[in-house]
């Protein structure tokens, strides 16, 4: 065996063991997508760490409680705790750790395949942990060495299997001394091998731990991915298909060519080269006969009714024992889906699972089908992080690995077995999608968007609801049942607005305002002029003026410049009842004829005042002007004539008629002058009471 080659750094062995403390630590972090703040913290914190231990080579989760209990003065979150924690229980960096880590490194620079990566990390870290030593001068003696072998022969494993356990282990310690990280010298590995290494006598055996079912806490899930509904066109044949088998091909000319002598060779080899052109032939048709006959990809059609793919998890890992070597039984695991990386919520569980790992102890699962129910929708829709946790029989593992989202297409051709529309428009079955201007445009005939629960709320800086131009189609809001529109803000509306139903309103209504009455929408208009400040309705003729007061919501009187008067200038006015007959007061004969004041006392008559001066009594009812106790005075014009019993008085008082004074009483001349009975047309005179004696009495009486 001889040793890889690697490019060879001068950096001191201490030195360069702190450095890489800090890249493991920064690894680990990286591995568990953990980020941001919680990533600057922890590194933080594992550099006090760094500080304040006092030997490298002693590294235990009682030490961290320790450290983490004297950190009073700093403010841990609980999942950097948890990360420091588990970065020491499941990594710990001792030598041997921290600079595999650096060696596998090394050798996948050296185009080395995952593979061979994996087998060199499995059985160099089997070997370390069988010594139970992390110091690299304490790994490398021929006492240890053959002690792994032997024990690795005893329970049963080929010597081709052992052979290449000692090979990687061989080649590690070729590369810690190329690099300077182990004094002694290792030339003594170049002569081991599984025969020579079983005679060595053997040391004082480890103490190796009963069989158990594990995995590896370093394993992390190879993949973790959804299995799509519908896959997508792949090429039947990979890149790295092609290239194994090539590889194979080569590999068999060469075995063959090593074991055949010479002699034969040369007679043999243009058979094994035809051969060889033969088996390439084979290989291409037969490939591509599947390629372009089995395994034709159909056209997409879409489905007419959409379909989704299942919600799968598909998860690989590797169970191996105490000692690292793989386990192939069949093992009871059991999964766990979680919103956190420690505590948390509980989002899925596949409850046990059987799984068959192969000779390697490589399983793989397919959470939510073979394993497990479906995992609800609601698991990555409704939480941004998910963390896997996995348990072996009793055991659970830690730490959580997280689940992350995989590859997506940036151009689809449907979304969950949805298509978009080629004119953008959404019809029945297709995505809702917004054109290159701005707009979201639904092709169907009669659309509807519909919410089943809750409150439907559309939200923007500004809402407009309209139809198509030259549509002269209507808005329509229809609640249901005892459902109503509520306007919670200032409306406005410009053109006409019809209410068919009755208007209820909480609070005050506004009518238009104009300075000049405006041309009527027709009867029972009502608007408010600002000019006067007034209120008028339309009648069908003209606007009229609503005054206040009246019964029944309408207004038959104004009041203005101090005066109350009907609104209505030609009707007549009663009081007490409808009709003319029976009103206790009125004022008739607005409109037309000569307006009179009435006051009726019903049948026994009533008094009236024409505007041509007429005072009189109906039903021959005594006209009476003046009251005893109350009235004083009753002056006529003295200027004009009284006439009783005439329309025509031709004097002061001119009576055609008997005139009657009872009672005795006096006819006096006040002032100087003359007293004439009597006059130019007269007669006759008589004085006194017929059939008695009159007597004149007076200084100047003539006869």
């Amino acid at each position: 065996m001889k040793p890889l080659r690697y490019a060879k750094t001068t950096m001191p062995a201490a030195q360069r063991y702190l450095t890489n403390l800090h890249k493991n630590f920064s690894t680990f972090l990286t591995q568990n997508y953990v980020t941001g703040e919680t990533a600057r913290q922890a590194e933080t914190l594992y550099l006090k760490l760094l500080d304040w231990k006092s030997d490298y080579t002693h590294w235990d989760v009682t030490e961290i409680e320790k450290f983490l209990r004297e950190m009073v003065n700093i403010t841990i979150t609980p999942q950097v705790r948890v990360l420091l924690t588990q970065f020491v229980k499941d990594f710990p960096p001792h030598q041997a750790n921290v600079f595999l880590h650096e060696y596998l490194l090394a050798v996948k620079q050296n185009d080395c395949s995952p593979a061979t990566v994996r087998n060199y990390r499995s059985d160099i870290r089997q070997y370390v942990r069988f010594t139970q030593t992390g110091q690299l001068a304490d790994l490398f003696t021929k006492p240890k060495l053959a002690e792994f072998v032997a024990y690795q022969l005893e329970k049963g494993l080929k010597e081709s299997s052992v052979t290449r356990k000692l090979s990687s282990i061989s080649q590690f310690g070729w590369w810690l001394q190329t690099e300077g990280l182990i004094e002694h010298d290792l030339k003594w590995m170049n002569d081991t091998s599984v025969k020579s290494l079983a005679g060595v006598k053997k040391i004082k055996s480890a103490i190796i731990p009963p069989r158990a079912n594990i995995v590896s806490p370093e394993i992390a899930p190879a993949a973790t991915h959804f299995k799509p509904g519908m896959a997508g066109i792949q090429p039947t044949i990979s890149q790295n298909q092609r290239f194994n088998l090539k590889k194979k091909l080569r590999e068999l000319t060469s075995s063959v060519s090593q074991v055949v002598p010479s002699q034969t060779r040369r007679w043999l080899l243009p058979y094994l080269n035809l051969a060889f052109i033969v088996l390439v032939f084979l290989g291409l048709g037969y490939f591509g006969y599947r390629q372009l006959f089995v395994e034709t990809p159909n056209p997409l059609a879409y489905p007419s009714t959409p379909t989704r793919p299942s919600r799968v998890l598909s998860f690989q890992g590797r169970l191996t024992d105490t000692a690292q070597n793989p386990i192939t039984t069949s093992t009871n695991m059991r999964f766990y889906l979680y919103d956190a990386l420690s505590g948390g919520g509980q989002l899925w569980d596949s409850t046990t699972c059987a799984v068959v790992p192969d000779q390697d102890g490589i399983f793989t699962v397919d959470l939510g089908s073979n394993c497990g129910g479906e995992i609800t929708e609601n698991v990555f829709t409704e939480n941004s992080n998910v963390w896997l946790e996995a348990s072996v029989e009793a055991e659970t593992l830690s730490p959580r690995q997280p689940i992350r989202t995989v590859a997506y297409a940036l151009n689809a051709e449907t979304v969950q077995g949805y298509p978009i529309d080629a004119t953008g428009a959404a019809t029945v079955n297709t995505i809702v999608t917004m054109n290159d201007v701005g707009n979201i445009v639904l092709g169907e005939v009669s659309p509807k968007i519909k919410s089943v629960s809750g409150t439907f709320t559309l939200e923007g800086r500004a809402l407009t609801l309209t139809t198509a131009s030259g549509s002269n189609g209507d808005i329509t809001l229809d609640p249901d049942g005892l459902g109503g529109i509520n306007l919670l803000a200032n409306t406005n509306l410009t053109g006409s607005a019809t209410v068919s139903a009755n208007l209820s309103l909480g609070g005050q209504l506004q009518l238009g305002r104009f300075g000049a009455n405006p041309t009527a929408m027709g009867k029972g208009s009502m608007v408010y002029n600002t000019t006067d400040d007034k209120l008028y309705y339309y009648n069908g003729t003209a606007w009229a003026e609503v005054g206040s007061g009246g019964s029944g919501g309408s207004a038959f009187w104004r009041l203005a410049t101090g005066a109350l008067s009907p609104v209505n200038d030609t009707l007549d006015l009663l009081v007490g009842a409808t009709a003319t007959a029976s009103a206790k007061a009125g004022f008739l004969n607005i409109n037309s004829g000569t307006p009179t004041a009435t006051v009726s006392a019903g049948v026994a008559g009533g008094a009236y005042l024409t505007a041509n001066g007429k005072l009189a009594t109906t039903a021959k009812q005594t006209l009476t002007l003046g009251d005893p106790t109350t009235t004083g005075h009753i002056v006529m014009n003295p200027s004009g004539n009284v006439g009783v019993g005439t329309t025509t008085p031709g004097a002061k008082l001119d009576v055609v008629g008997n005139l009657l004074v009872q009672g005795g009483g006096t006819i006096d001349v006040r002032a100087a002058g003359t007293l004439a009975l009597g006059g130019a047309t007269q007669t006759g005179l008589t004085l006194g009471r017929s059939g008695a004696t009159t007597s004149l009495v007076g200084s100047n009486v003539t006869a």
